[in-house]
């Protein structure tokens, strides 16, 4: 799964605020617009101060190496608001870039690839069990419905509603170790998956359960209507 440019971008932006910080800048603002006559010409990515020095600088932050023309635009942009120049970024393109920092005075932080990458890697994680979080519950609003006998749906409802297992217990009248007891022979049923282990699952499982069959007992009513030709009604 690619990270869009963008958002590695936005990525980059997050770590250097937090890096310029722990090196003991202030953030004064972020994406600073130039403006000149009434035209935006530019914008600065952040403006922070050195709280040691009390020193101004605008900053630039580049999601992956500095060239020779970002160090240019860099140089300018913190002239034109009266501050020093320095740029956030993985590193320098080439020994140009290099040598051009030295002389102009850029200050440069490099961060290094491993931060940056372990950041992207940890959002694509994210993104990833996000996904597959939402894929395992629309496979159970499609599997096949269980089938629940009258005296399951005490328990069931009060694990479905309940937000842990203590409240779930004292609705029930039982001890916390007897609901577990219940739970256990829920799953002995097939009515709750083996491999629900957290109470947060098989919360949100039952739940999903509930919803389903009360939706389904609605679509056979409204056959059994149809099949008789009555006309359905809003209440």
């Amino acid at each position: 799964m690619n990270i869009s440019p963008k958002t590695k971008w936005r990525t980059s932006e997050r770590i250097a605020l937090q890096v310029l910080e722990t090196m003991g800048y202030e953030v004064i603002d972020t994406h600073y617009k130039i403006v000149i006559t009434g035209i935006e010409i530019a914008e600065i990515d952040v403006i922070v101060v050195d709280k040691k020095t009390n020193e101004k600088y605008a900053v630039e932050v580049k999601a992956g190496r500095i060239d020779v023309n970002g160090l240019r635009q860099a140089l300018v942009n913190a002239m034109l608001v009266n501050a020093k120049p320095l740029v956030v970024c993985r590193g320098y393109a080439d020994e140009a870039a290099r040598m051009l920092a030295e002389k102009l005075d850029i200050k440069v932080i490099e961060l290094t690839d491993q931060l940056l990458v372990d950041i992207d890697e940890l959002e694509n994680i994210v993104k990833t069990a996000v996904e597959e979080t939402i894929e395992k519950y629309i496979d159970i609003l499609f599997e096949t419905t269980i089938k629940l006998k009258p005296q399951h749906y005490e328990v069931i409802e009060a694990l479905a509603t309940s937000k842990n297992i203590v409240e779930a217990a004292e609705r029930l009248g039982y001890n916390v170790k007897e609901l577990i007891k219940k739970i256990s022979e829920l799953k002995e049923n097939n009515i709750i998956p083996r491999n629900l282990k957290t109470y947060r699952d098989i919360r949100r499982y039952l739940k999903i359960q509930l919803l389903k069959q009360k939706y389904l007992a609605l679509l056979s009513e409204i056959d059994k209507l149809l099949s008789k030709g009555e006309t359905i009604t809003e209440d």
